[in-house]
């Protein structure tokens, strides 16, 4: 069975990815995508503290925090 890959924002999230430069969104947006057809080559980086359960993922010098669902 083929683990599906769905991203969902937040409205927060939304709206700073919107607000970002062209470039960086597009850098943010493929990054984002990567893990549908590479969902095997992940490798969670789990967050501590008030953040247990979510994980991030370096992107040049932003980061995303995420949860698996």
């Amino acid at each position: 069975m083929v683990q599906a890959w769905k991203i969902v924002l937040t409205k927060d999230a939304e709206k700073n990815f919107l607000g970002l430069d062209k470039k960086i969104r597009v850098s943010v947006h493929r990054k984002l995508e990567w893990p549908e057809g590479n969902f095997d080559q992940v490798v969670p980086l789990p967050l501590e503290r008030e953040w247990v359960g979510f994980f991030k993922l370096r992107i040049g010098d932003y980061r995303v925090i995420y949860k698996i669902c």
